[in-house]
């Protein structure tokens, strides 16, 4: 739901709730939450967004044949946020050159809501360039990073909530999500 001229003003207000259920090597994760937002166009594709999201997951089915449980336990997360984007492809529904990059800065804290505390920092750039016969062939080239840093209160960062490298949209050459640190033998995050 997005109104977008939020209270009179050229600002984008949007209440987003959400249901996700994703299968690990390792872990099923079931999310679910609501997100409320303000966003602000700028000039020449640039936009700011700040907002509040609170989601309740829990991570089923863990691996039994190593000891997660720590990992794998029912979390709430109440977080604040904010997310800046420059958008300079030539179209958002099928672009064929241009360049997209965000960078979003969150923290989550049991004051909000949430049973963690930690720093998120995360970023992805998309660069297209058009080859040949108006658009027909491009070339896409992008990169995804992050960086969770735990606070006060949180002594691990369970498995939902963790990093997962592999697949389609990250490093080919490995299944999905099983890049990265491992836990006798199984993707851990």
């Amino acid at each position: 739901l997005t109104d977008p001229l939020f209270l009179g003003l050229p600002l984008a207000g949007t209440v987003e709730v959400h249901t996700e259920r994703r299968e690990f090597p390792t872990f099923l994760s079931r999310d679910y939450g609501v997100v409320a937002s303000v966003s602000k166009d700028w000039k020449h594709g640039l936009d700011s967004t700040v907002g509040y999201a609170y989601e309740k997951s829990d991570a089923d089915n863990v691996e039994p044949r190593f000891d997660m449980a720590e990992l794998a336990e029912r979390v709430s997360l109440g977080s604040v946020f904010t997310r800046w984007a420059l958008d300079r492809r030539d179209s958002r529904i099928n672009p064929t050159d241009g360049s997209l990059t965000e960078i979003k800065f969150e923290v989550a804290d049991d004051s909000l809501g949430g049973t963690l505390d930690f720093n998120r920092i995360t970023g992805r750039t998309a660069w297209l360039f058009s080859l040949a016969d108006r658009g027909r062939w491009v070339l896409a080239i992008g990169a995804r990073a992050g960086v969770i840093v735990r606070r006060s209160e949180t002594d691990v960062v369970p498995l939902q909530h963790r990093f997962f490298n592999g697949g389609a949209d990250s490093v080919r050459s490995f299944r999905e999500h099983e890049l990265g640190p491992q836990l006798q033998g199984d993707p851990a995050g």
